[in-house]
């Protein structure tokens, strides 16, 4: 017989082992268990990562899209200033001239004669243009439309009348 046979059946010793070896056992199915749930989880994690990473580049994009479009809007903004400015300068300068013509007299030149000439007298029908006159005055002054003056004038400008300039007169009405 065996040393071991022959130890009483009921020895704590062997249950103890028993005991640990089922412990065992069960502790590593919990194991095993937990470490595919965990890589589950890592995979998961990776995929969320990858998103993320992929939401940062474009967020990085839109960044720098709207960099370059801040930057070209103050350029923009800079040169309608400038433009600007050249304009106002522009409009300051030709103030400035009109409010010079503007208080410079005029001064009517007198109508050209030869010497020992006669002066310009009108005929039947005519009338000589004097400072000041126009043709809006002329027809008032004779009865007539402006539109009649022009007609029985033809080639005669009305904004260009000369002082001593001969002028056909229709009928007054």
């Amino acid at each position: 017989m065996d040393t071991i046979s022959r130890e009483p059946s009921g020895s704590p010793l062997a249950l103890v082992g028993v005991i640990a070896g089922l412990l065992a056992l069960v502790l590593s199915a919990v194991a095993l268990v937990k470490a595919s749930s965990t890589g589950k989880l890592v995979t998961e994690q990776e995929t969320k990562l990858t998103r993320i990473d992929d939401i940062d580049a474009r967020v990085a994009a839109v960044n720098k899209m709207a960099t370059e479009t801040a930057n070209s809007h103050r350029a923009l903004y800079n040169s309608a200033q400038t433009e600007m400015s050249k304009l106002f300068n522009s409009l300051t300068i030709v103030e400035e001239k009109v409010t010079k013509l503007e208080t410079t007299p005029v001064r009517a030149a007198a109508p050209a004669q030869k010497a020992g000439a006669a002066p310009v007298t009108a005929g039947p029908g005519e009338y000589i243009v004097k400072a000041g006159d126009n043709f809006t005055r002329i027809a008032a002054a004779h009865g007539v439309t402006v539109a009649d003056l022009e007609a029985a004038n033809p080639g005669v400008s009305s904004t260009r009348l000369q002082i001593g300039q001969r002028l056909n007169v229709p009928g007054a009405r």
